[in-house]
């Protein structure tokens, strides 16, 4: 008998659903699921699948996909220890794998995790950073610099090239030398509308990186460019009062697993309009692994579930940015929306009154 679910059916159902298909119905389902972008459905689905086919290999890379997909990355990492065959998703594996040992601090590992990515420019320029971000965390700051001068490329490496080295020379106390790098990616303003959040993200990095050692002057003129480029960026705003009475600010990133969650942040904000989303949202998910609950990552993924029409998903996401955080006001505005669209009016009117209540 072969039950395909129809799209976005509740969750009790969908369990019902999945308990009566076999493996031709899981396999299928699975299918309408992945093409749908519902990785919640695709996950049972598979996984009923699997439970009639443990040694096959699409399905097990399907799986472990889907689950990462689903942010469930240490699930997948059980998976992708236990397939032989990883093909074209070998990639996708070393980096889930990479990210596991990384929260777990162990660079070796990490470290050795990435030895067989290869492919495309853009897979081995990520490998040589995310390998210097695994130096950073063994305290060798000084050989991931070295790791990654040399990568050379179109602007866009230069531009991840320069600003990752601004982040590791900061972490390693190296501030002037990290100024210099942000600055290089900042002067090269044909970067902005290609890698649009590194882009400002690194003006944020510079402006800290100055008030750190004291050069309010500095920090402040780069803060006033930046206002120029986004008069409404909500981290501006708040870096603005924070330099008005002279607050010392922090580096924007504090850990080398942070770093390697910047990453992989990049790379999702920068593919994410380029597709429907479902590339970018794995590497959304891996940098959710590695630094979770991070404003601009659960922001990223609310913007991305939001575009898809998950909206129950997109709150999920939007409710884990803190009151503290510079975007909260956006996340709230957005979740009384999302509600709105689920036609749960009176939630969404409480969220807008807290939200007038607290400002």
């Amino acid at each position: 008998m072969i039950v395909i679910a129809p799209l976005s059916i509740a969750n009790t159902e969908l369990d019902e659903t999945t308990k009566i298909s076999g493996l031709a119905g899981s396999f299928l389902a699975s299918r309408v699921a992945l093409d749908d972008r519902d990785d919640e459905a695709a996950v049972k689905f598979l996984e009923r699948a699997i439970s009639f086919d443990e040694e096959s290999p699409e399905l097990r890379r399907d799986y472990f996909s889907a689950l990462i997909a689903n942010g469930k990355i240490e699930e997948a990492v059980e998976i992708i220890k236990e397939t032989q065959e990883l093909g074209a998703r070998k990639n996708l594996a070393a980096y889930a794998l990479y990210a596991h040992e990384m929260r777990g601090r162990s660079w070796k590992k990490a470290s050795s995790e990435l030895a067989d990515v290869s492919g495309v420019d853009l897979d081995k320029i990520m490998r040589e950073i995310l390998l210097a971000w695994s130096d950073t965390l063994a305290g060798n700051q000084e050989e991931a610099l070295v790791r990654i001068t040399d990568l050379e490329g179109p602007d866009w490496v230069f531009a991840l090239r320069e600003y990752h080295s601004g982040l590791i020379a900061a972490s390693a106390g190296l501030d002037d030398r990290a100024a210099a790098h942000l600055q290089a990616i900042i002067d090269k303003r044909n970067i902005a509308p290609v890698l649009t959040e590194t882009y400002v993200r690194a003006i944020e990095a510079l402006v800290r990186n100055r008030s750190k050692v004291g050069d309010l002057e500095k920090a402040k003129e780069t803060l006033a460019y930046g206002v120029r480029l986004l008069p409404n960026h909500p981290p501006f705003a708040q870096l603005q009062e924070k330099l008005a009475v002279e607050e010392p600010l922090k580096d924007l990133i504090g850990t080398a697993q942070e770093g390697a969650a910047e990453m992989f942040f990049n790379v999702a904000s920068a593919i994410k309009r380029d597709n429907d989303g479902e590339v970018s949202k794995l590497y959304f998910q891996i940098a959710n692994h590695l630094s979770p609950e991070t404003d601009y990552i659960q922001l990223g993924l609310a913007e991305l579930y939001l575009r898809q029409g998950f909206f129950e998903t997109s709150n999920l996401h939007y409710s884990l940015i803190s009151e503290q955080s510079s975007f909260h006001q956006i996340a709230q505005l957005e979740m009384a929306s999302n509600l709105a669209r689920l036609e749960r009016q009176d939630e969404a009117i409480v969220t807008l009154e807290k939200l007038i209540e607290s400002h």
